[in-house]
């Protein structure tokens, strides 16, 4: 079986050394590149990439990385590179599979911050991820590009494709506790995550997560759990806080997260009015205190 070829984008190695450059490694790095200022400038910027990818290599930059793939035997299968780039925001970070044109996504990227190579939770990043990238070829897990989460405004499908990043990482970092590639804390991190995603305490987080993965873990559970919230959680018996007064919750209208919801009375009375300008509303979604007011003030449906 052939070994997943893990490539490194030249500037992202450049930026990578360039942190974990102190101390002798400082003076390595310094001394590696010192031929490249030699040099026709033209030249210059070729010769440094290609020292920078070197060095990278040299100090196992990737192992972490090599590591995590070495836990899945059937993802060589499947994948033939993965390529690391950078990202800029932890918002960027992440793995996903390359498109090809034949359909068949043999190729895989994953984004880094270059800053993340010295942070604390890197090494269960990188078993996060690369588990990720396990399930989206696991022909049992059964993902599917064409299946996001959907909602009736824009800014509920956004909520509901958090809810399904979040969830997906904390079944992963659950299932990689269980074989004692994720730490305690990390999967603590991942359900607090979820907590506040879902609206709900810890434990009850922790709970979603546990029944998430009892069994094989799915692609279209998670997208159900992220889609439809409270009827998973209130088959747990958990109130999320949307169903104590929906705290926190973006309004179908404005967009805008609230804690103040218009009562059932005013919704009603407004109905109308509203599915004029908005015709994909569902009332039963209601309107946040704010929108109902400013209805009331244009008079739409005094």
């Amino acid at each position: 079986m052939h070994a997943i070829k893990v490539v490194v984008e030249p500037s992202f190695a450049a930026d990578v050394v360039a942190l974990l450059a102190v101390g002798d490694r400082a003076e390595e790095a310094h001394e590696s590149a010192e031929p490249a200022y030699g040099l026709p400038m033209s030249e210059r910027p070729a010769a440094f990439a290609r020292i920078a990818t070197l060095t990278f290599e040299k100090w196992k930059c990737a192992a972490p990385i090599e590591t995590a793939i070495g836990r899945y035997a059937d993802l060589p299968k499947e994948l033939d590179s993965l390529r690391l780039v950078a990202a800029n925001s932890p918002t960027q970070e992440g793995a996903d599979m390359l498109r090809q044109a034949d359909g068949k996504p043999r190729h895989a990227a994953l984004a880094i911050r270059a800053t993340h190579f010295t942070e604390a939770d890197f090494v269960e990043f990188i078993e996060i991820e690369i588990g990720r990238l396990n399930d989206l070829v696991d022909p049992g897990f059964g993902y599917d590009p064409d299946h996001e989460p959907q909602s009736k405004s824009p800014a509920g499908r956004k909520q509901a494709i958090g809810r399904l990043g979040v969830l997906w990482s904390a079944t992963l970092a659950k299932r990689l506790n269980s074989i004692g590639c994720a730490s305690p804390a990390g999967l603590e991190l991942a359900s607090s995550d979820v907590a506040t995603w879902f609206g709900v305490p810890l434990d009850d987080a922790v709970e979603l997560t546990q029944s998430t993965c009892a069994g094989s873990v799915s692609y279209a559970a998670l997208v159900h759990a992220a889609e439809q919230p409270e009827k998973v959680l209130s088959g747990l018996g958990i109130e999320t806080k949307l169903a104590r007064a929906r705290r926190g919750e973006p309004c179908p209208l404005c967009g805008f997260p609230t804690t103040s919801w218009a009562d059932d009375a005013s919704v009603a009375s407004m109905r109308r009015a509203v599915l004029e300008d908005f015709p994909e509303w569902d009332p039963e979604a209601g309107v946040c205190d704010r929108c109902a007011e400013i209805f009331t003030q244009n008079g739409a449906f005094a």
